[in-house]
């Protein structure tokens, strides 16, 4: 399944979004802590992704920290 990630270099509290197959995910930096946030944000039919600077930078799965690429993992399954 196609994943897409940006990265808001922490912009906002939910840094990353997930762009996986049709189904968009905000997650933060410490997504498994009690803390952190890692929450369905939207349908693809609803983001606007061009030009869109509150999403950051599209990034790489292996560039993220281990905890994150752990919580997009999951989401994935």
């Amino acid at each position: 399944m196609k994943t897409i990630i940006y990265d808001n270099k922490g912009e906002t509290f939910d840094r990353y979004t997930v762009v996986i197959g049709d189904s968009v995910y905000a997650i933060s930096q410490n997504p498994s802590s009690p803390q952190g946030f890692n929450q369905f944000a939207c349908m693809t039919s609803e983001l606007v992704t061009e030009d869109n600077p509150l999403l950051g930078a599209r990034c790489q799965l292996a560039d993220l920290p281990a905890e994150v690429r752990q919580a997009i993992k999951k989401r994935k399954n």
